[in-house]
């Protein structure tokens, strides 16, 4: 892992960033960068996701990098492409919901009542109204009503959705990561299991990239888990580069932006639905 501490120094400094700008930047604490450049500590996945993905690097661009077996690296069909549902169309949806817009509303329902007959199994499903999706948008420290992911999403779905560079969210990962116990002969020790419990339930401040680095080899997946962790860990911490032709990058100082904890509660809600849409194509 110290080959990442040399990119990372290389990187920084080829985008002309000093110790304390860059610091600024990826909310990283300064002794941490310095630290990890010099081989002196290991990067988090977080530090890690926090780092690279500012200096444009990006979980298929990562996962290659360290790999110094050729047989390793991953395949060119995981490599993202443009489509799925991507942070441009969820940007829109923030920007018509902050501006005040009943139209986010009244998607969300349309959305909700298109699947009910499917995800209910009944022929006179209920129908849903904006005052339920508001309920949905409610939070409160003493309760909040839920829309469910589905139980029967399955695991190849998940990765096409990564695959059309889609963005995934806890749930997605924990199909995955169900789906990869079940069917994998691998056998893990008490810490990786305690690894993979952690991921499952989004617990990810102290798990190293290492960590995740060894599970997808013991695994055998040759990036797929790195890959997903990373993106779903992506969307838990909130932060995405904004499309250059974004109205919202013009409103902005950074090119980054940053989904507070309503604003993912929103786009949660629409990426469940997306997963319940997604089951109904597929007939499943």
């Amino acid at each position: 892992m110290g080959r990442f501490g040399k990119w990372l120094q290389d990187q920084r400094k080829r985008k002309g960033f000093l110790l304390d700008e860059f610091a600024n930047k990826t909310n990283v604490d300064v002794g941490t960068i310095s630290r990890l450049e010099n081989g002196r500590t290991q990067a988090t996945l977080v530090t890690c996701i926090s780092l690279s993905e500012r200096l444009e690097y990006s979980a298929y661009d990562m996962y290659s990098f360290l790999q110094d077996d050729a047989e390793a690296k991953l395949d060119e069909t995981l490599r993202p492409e443009s489509g799925g549902i991507a942070i441009k169309q969820v940007l829109e949806l923030l920007a018509k919901e902050q501006a005040g817009s009943i139209d986010v509303l009244q998607l969300l329902v349309d959305k909700l009542n298109g699947i009910s007959a499917f995800a209910l199994q009944t022929n006179a499903p209920r129908t849903f109204t904006v005052d339920d999706i508001r309920q949905f948008l409610f939070t409160s420290p003493l309760y909040s009503y839920q829309l469910h992911y589905p139980a029967t999403m399955p695991a190849d779905l998940v990765v096409e959705i990564y695959q059309q560079g889609g963005i995934l969210i806890l749930e997605d990962l924990q199909i995955y990561i169900q789906w990869l116990k079940a069917t994998s002969e691998t056998h893990l020790n008490r810490r990786q299991n305690s690894i993979l419990d952690r991921l499952v339930m989004g617990n990810v401040d102290r798990i190293k990239l290492s960590d995740l680095l060894e599970l997808d080899q013991l695994f055998e997946v040759k990036g797929e888990l790195f890959c997903l962790v990373w993106e779903a860990v992506k969307y838990q911490m909130g932060f995405y580069r904004c499309p250059a032709d974004m109205k919202w990058k013009r409103q902005k100082q950074s090119d980054w932006i940053e989904l507070n904890a309503k604003q993912r509660h929103l786009t949660t809600i629409y990426l469940k639905l997306d997963r319940w849409e997604r089951l109904q194509q597929e007939g499943k």
